[in-house]
């Protein structure tokens, strides 16, 4: 597995294409948390908060993380090279795990700089007792867990085609109706009465848990049984899949 990860994350570098998306996440986050050309402006609000930034990070990672992990898979079956990586002396799943496993290394490298954000909002603060530091903690793990799903998501996207695009369009699917889909039908008339269970299937109920600075096991646990749901599938398919 590990053999694995350090190749895909060798591979994720060494190409323009890596660092590119990187950067294009960070810029996005900057030109919107940080001008006036969005309502997210952290110096807008009428208190120096990140609540903007931890809105906007998951809608990034909604697009962000697939488009990491699209070439995954994809590149193994093009290339003829899935078939000898499976001659060689390794499980399914320490393929699988090795390639999530990159993938969320990848995303948490481009979350890595956001820090500086809270560095700023510390430094420029008149009050820093009025810094919500458990929420912006809870926040933080919540984006890691977000990651860590969205990676095996991706994963298991990638693996279901042999097209990047397909891949790419899948994972974004997967990962946005996941993320919202469940608030969205628990907010229409016809499930009102069974809203709140509904609401706490999706990933935004559970982030919202964190991002409040109660880090319960319970929210921990459903978006790490989802990244381990999510690389059981991606072993099942290659296991079965034709290429």
């Amino acid at each position: 597995m590990i053999a694995i990860f350090k190749k895909e994350l060798s591979i994720f570098l060494s190409t323009l294409i890596g660092p590119l998306i990187i950067c294009v996440f960070l810029l996005i986050n900057g030109l919107l948390l940080w001008s006036n050309i969005s309502e997210f402006n952290l110096l807008e609000n009428s208190y120096l908060s990140l609540n903007s930034f931890f809105t906007l990070t998951p809608i990034l990672f909604v697009l962000l993380v697939p488009a990491i992990s699209m070439r995954i898979f994809t590149e193994e079956f093009n290339n003829s090279t899935f078939e000898t990586l499976k001659t060689k002396p390794i499980t399914s799943s320490e393929i699988v795990n090795g390639k999530i496993l990159s993938v969320f290394s990848i995303v948490l490298l481009s979350l890595a700089p956001t820090f500086i954000y809270l560095i700023t909002i510390f430094f420029i603060s008149e009050d820093r007792n009025l810094i919500d530091y458990s929420g912006i903690f809870g926040s933080y793990i919540g984006l890691i867990m977000i990651s860590l799903s969205f990676s095996s998501i991706g994963v298991f996207a990638s693996s279901i085609s042999k097209n990047q695009i397909v891949s790419l369009l899948a994972g974004i699917s997967f990962s946005f109706i996941l993320f919202y889909g469940s608030t969205f039908l628990s907010n229409m008339s016809m499930f009102k009465s069974i809203a709140f269970s509904l609401e706490k299937i999706g990933f935004l109920y559970h982030y919202n848990t964190l991002s409040s600075g109660q880090i319960q096991v319970s929210s921990i646990f459903y978006f790490l049984s989802i990244s381990y749901l999510f690389s059981i599938l991606s072993v099942h398919k290659i296991n079965n899949l034709n290429v």
